[in-house]
């Protein structure tokens, strides 16, 4: 692509007219040459190293808001009422969405205390072929080929 790229500026054709047409950006094209030898280069930013983020929790925090949703009277609440909850008191370990997270990467964010997992039972629906084989106490709408038109 890069050869394609610089033959085409070579015929007197733009660089950025160039790399459209290649279907890629002007920054992407300067990405894969070395700038001192011309050459293609392999790209860098998988094995990038990058900073760790100075406001991101430490490891001792990460333990301390974990230790606290497992403390008995919160064991059984979502990070939507614990945070309030240590908010009243004047206690500030992390936000609801940083507090879903860390729950989420310990695998604690499933049922939480008494709470039952969800069923996924698919609702039944009752199908009569003949007369007094399904029984209701109200029929308010049943379903005719005209449409507006009830039975």
């Amino acid at each position: 692509m890069v050869s394609l790229i610089n033959g085409a500026v070579d015929d007197s054709a733009g660089l950025i007219k160039a790399c459209e047409q290649a279907g890629i950006d002007r920054r992407t094209y300067h990405r894969w040459l070395d700038r001192a030898t011309g050459e293609v280069r392999e790209d860098g930013r998988p094995e990038a190293e990058r900073p760790r983020p100075p406001q991101a929790l430490t490891v001792e925090e990460l333990e301390a808001i974990l230790l606290t949703c497992q403390l008995p009277e919160f064991v059984d609440q979502p990070p939507s009422q614990i945070v309030p909850s240590l908010a009243d008191r004047g206690i500030y370990s992390a936000s609801e969405s940083s507090m879903y997270r860390i729950l989420h990467d310990a695998d604690q964010q499933h049922e939480r205390g008494r709470a039952s997992r969800r069923s996924k039972v698919v609702k039944t629906t009752h199908h009569a072929d003949g007369s007094n084989q399904c029984w209701c106490w109200d029929v308010t709408y049943c379903a005719s080929p005209v449409r507006g038109l009830f039975n």
